[in-house]
């Protein structure tokens, strides 16, 4: 997650914080960031979430919110993502060298 001041009277103006472990706090019954508020002039911090490579945010309790059919879609995109990369690839060897394998027999 990166956090940054957007107050342009701020000497901390636009100079971005990657934070990585995120600590909340209980303020007026609403849970928010502890480094969300500025030190230099106080103001809220604007804040961005990171994109992992595969699409997926770490955001806390976002799978376990969705609907069912949208949970059975996203491990259907993450299981056909790992077969194409992990499987698929496998098969194929393995199909290649039993092909491979049965003419070199018939041959010999």
């Amino acid at each position: 997650m990166i956090i940054y001041c957007n107050n342009k009277e701020c000497e901390k103006y636009n100079i971005k914080e990657c934070i990585n472990k995120v600590r909340y706090v209980l303020k007026d019954n609403e849970l928010i960031l502890k480094d969300q508020y500025c030190e230099k002039c106080g103001n809220l911090k604007t804040i961005e979430e990171l994109k992992h490579k595969d699409g997926f945010t770490s955001n806390i309790g976002k799978f376990s919110s969705k609907s069912r059919d949208e949970k059975t879609a996203s491990l259907k995109k993450r299981a056909t993502k790992h077969y194409e990369q992990h499987i698929e690839p496998y098969k194929e060897h393995v199909n290649h060298e039993a092909i491979t394998n049965f003419k070199n027999a018939n041959k010999g």
